[in-house]
């Protein structure tokens, strides 16, 4: 198993150069992220942990043209064969909203439904730390201990 980390450079911050990594912004589209990402898969072994990294808000996550949304999120579908854990880091992602098309549950519900992966998302807003050199790492979290990824949804695979 692989870490695979796509980060819309749209958030401001350094990619660790320790994984596969990809930075992408509005001008990929999301067609264009899931052939890039079904390209290095399938040259790797075993199932794979994405990690997507972008501004978000309640229900969606500015990832690539599109956003990733309701609408838009059956696109990702393509990489279900590759993949058994989605983590993502967007403020709020997993948050409920007030308006049509803000309900993160469902979105990760649907997100994990269509991979086939357990898929973790955060309802709170999300800081990072860069900690440059050996382990090339990122601390996300609401504070300094670490990623607050509350919703977790999960498909079939282990």
């Amino acid at each position: 198993m692989s870490i695979f980390i796509a980060h819309d450079v749209r958030l401001t911050g350094k990619t660790p150069t320790s994984y596969a990594q990809w930075n992408l912004g509005e001008s990929i589209s999301l067609a264009q992220f899931v052939a890039g990402f079904r390209n290095w898969a399938a040259g790797q072994s075993g199932l794979h942990t994405l990690k997507m990294w972008a501004h978000g808000k309640p229900g969606q996550l500015q990832f690539c043209y599109e956003w990733i949304w309701l609408p838009t999120v059956e696109q990702l579908r393509p990489i279900e064969p590759y993949v058994n854990r989605i983590d993502i880091y967007g403020c709020q992602l997993a948050r409920i909203g007030s308006g049509p098309n803000e309900d993160g549950n469902m979105l990760c519900c649907r997100l994990a439904q269509i991979t086939q992966s357990h898929v973790r998302a955060s309802t709170a807003t999300q800081y990072y730390d860069y900690h440059g050199g050996p382990g090339d790492s990122m601390n996300f979290g609401t504070g300094r201990n670490g990623a607050d990824l509350r919703s977790e949804r999960s498909g079939r695979k282990s």
